[in-house]
């Protein structure tokens, strides 16, 4: 049975980032669980298709909150994404991000 020192649930920006930080130390035994798989659709690497993946259950897990008042007794959808996707929205915000002001 292996034995590790850290366990991190979910591979997120923050789950990629504290694996990163924590494995600099090469005595640390780091396991990173991630539920869902690897991001090869094409899709999901260009702006135009990511949009075409968000209520596809094999891309999202959208869970639905409880209706109440406030929503008018309506479901709200989360978007949750399934797989490690920490370093996918950094890129994908990066794509998204136009040049700045001129000087």
């Amino acid at each position: 049975m292996d034995v590790f020192d850290y366990i991190i649930i979910g591979a997120g920006s923050a789950g990629c980032v504290l694996a990163n930080r924590l494995t600099a130390d090469p005595t640390n035994r780091v396991l990173l669980l991630e539920a869902g798989g690897k991001d090869s659709h094409p899709l999901i690497h260009i702006p135009a298709g990511f949009v075409k993946t968000m209520n596809n259950p094999r891309y999202n897990w959208a869970f639905e909150s409880e209706p109440e008042e406030g929503t008018k007794k309506s479901k709200i959808t989360n978007r949750s994404w399934k797989g490690s996707w920490g370093f996918f929205f950094n890129k994908w915000n990066g794509l998204c991000q136009g040049p700045g002001p001129r000087l």
